[in-house]
């Protein structure tokens, strides 16, 4: 029989007291007992004693390899996860900047940064690199893969069970962002500095530190199903969605979907991945994929549910299920099937999938998807009837809604109320690529691009340049417009 977490709730208590209290954060003292009917995991590393990272990314096979490449390559002995990243925040100058980046920064000479740093502007130049995480208030970011603020070291301590291990690592990488924005802000003559924008509580820790790393991959559990790379990938051209995950009857028992591109982290260059990638809305975006309810349990344990990065994944599937829209979608279903089960009286294994998905797509306030619809937005009156419809049938679905026809071109979408939407009038030219600009009355030229299914349907369906007013949303930083509707 199947272990139950109560048995083991001192196990989780003790693990997440040493963790909370070494990043300085929480400090609980002495044991907890924890009665639960139903535990969810949510830890960015994940607490299951059982599921160690290498043990895990041994069973599942990795672009088409098979264990015996996992134990013998010395990379993946190096390097046991994707590499993490301890994001910092800086206060851009405006004073001291351009209104829009110099499209010209790449072109020139980058600054010197010393090093590890000193090629992290080369591809992109320094403005691009301080604007890439910008936020309101002139706050940016800085969280830059490229030769810049991801740690790549000694991670094994993480997973270690060592106090001090954890600790020096965590020490380190501190240090090291810290380095990294301090050499941002010495190279951008007065552009930028560090912003105290994170709370403290009586810690040491610098406040323009975030409280702690951001690690993109964990312990993942051993689930009865377990996403791989294979089911990322699209089926084909005219089925741009991956794979549609059916139980033994036959039903689709997804319960959330992503669509991010495989995205690794590691020093040195980018890894060959399987393109999952395509031009829809004016811009490069991933093709969706599923998450079957069954990811999201344990094999061993008959109540506890697995959320945030430590779903039952593949180690290549995680550069895409790790993203923060798709991990807010699982940790919902989660949280709403952890719930159910307790209010059914039931294990989480053993309850009906319908009844989650119903209750996912027809939630009051957060309605989620559990099947990817190109060409109906979750605004649409017929989304709910459309998500429903798809349990039944599902491929059919899918392929009825990819007809452009289903996306009517004057339906108002939420967007258009946006407070810092805008009209623009001028000339849509294709760009013959998928792209598209805005070549504006007042001379400006704007790539132009859109989460609206009516208006990437409008979009493709141009072949010559057309005069056009549009309501769209100015980011200089993109630079483009997005677009919520055409006016005509």
């Amino acid at each position: 029989h199947a272990k139950r977490v109560v048995e083991r709730a001192e196990f989780l208590v003790g693990v997440a007291e040493r963790i909370f209290s070494n990043l300085g954060r929480y400090d609980f003292s002495g044991n907890k007992a924890i009665g639960s009917k139903v535990v969810i995991d949510l830890q960015q590393l994940a607490l299951q004693e059982q599921v160690a990272v290498l043990q895990k990314r041994s069973r599942n096979p990795l672009s088409g390899k098979g264990r015996q490449r996992l134990d013998d390559d010395r990379f993946f002995q190096a390097q046991p996860v994707q590499s993490p990243t301890w994001v910092s925040i800086g206060q851009l100058h405006a004073e001291q900047g351009p209104a829009r980046p110099d499209k010209s920064a790449p072109e020139r000479l980058p600054p010197p940064l010393p090093a590890p740093f000193t090629r992290c502007c080369e591809r992109f130049g320094l403005e691009r690199t301080l604007t890439y995480g910008r936020l309101p208030g002139g706050l940016v970011m800085l969280n830059w893969p490229l030769d810049g603020n991801d740690w790549h070291a000694g991670l094994e301590r993480a997973f270690s069970g060592s106090v001090p291990d954890e600790r020096d690592l965590f020490d380190a990488m501190r240090q090291h962002s810290l380095r990294f924005a301090q050499s941002l802000v010495d190279a951008s003559d007065g552009l930028l500095t560090l912003s105290h924008g994170f709370p403290r509580d009586g810690s040491a820790f610098s406040s323009s530190l975030a409280l702690m790393p951001y690690w993109r991959e964990g312990r993942r559990i051993v689930g009865p199903v377990t996403v791989l790379e294979q089911h990322l990938l699209p089926m084909s051209d005219e089925m741009p969605v991956g794979a549609l995950p059916l139980d033994q009857h036959g039903d689709c028992d997804s319960i959330a979907v992503g669509n991010y591109a495989n995205d690794h982290h590691y020093p040195g260059p980018d890894w060959p991945l399987a393109p999952k990638s395509r031009r829809w809305g004016g811009r490069w975006t991933g093709t969706p994929f599923c998450i079957p309810y069954g990811a999201l349990l344990s094999a061993a344990l008959d109540n506890l549910i697995a959320a945030d990065k430590g779903i039952s994944t593949s180690h290549m599937a995680n550069g895409a299920t790790r993203l923060q829209p798709l991990v807010i979608n699982v940790g919902q279903a989660a949280g709403l099937a952890a719930a159910l089960s307790v209010q059914s009286r039931c294990i989480p294994v053993e309850l009906p999938v319908r009844r989650l998905q119903e209750s996912l797509i027809q939630d009051p306030l957060a309605p989620a998807a559990v099947v990817p619809l190109w060409h109906t937005p979750w605004h649409h009156p017929a989304w709910t009837q459309k998500q429903l419809d798809a349990l039944n049938h599902p491929q059919e679905s899918i392929l009825a809604d990819l007809d452009h026809s289903v996306a009517p071109l004057l339906q108002k979408s939420p967007c258009q109320e946006d407070v810092h939407a805008s009209h623009w009038s001028g000339t849509v030219v294709p760009g013959g690529d998928g792209s598209f600009d805005l070549h504006a009355q007042g001379g400006e030229c704007w790539p132009l691009i859109t989460l609206e299914p009516a208006v990437h349907c409008w979009l493709q369906a141009l072949d010559r340049p057309q005069d056009v007013s549009l309501i769209a949303t100015a980011n200089p930083w993109g630079p483009w417009l997005r677009v919520s509707a055409v006016c005509r």
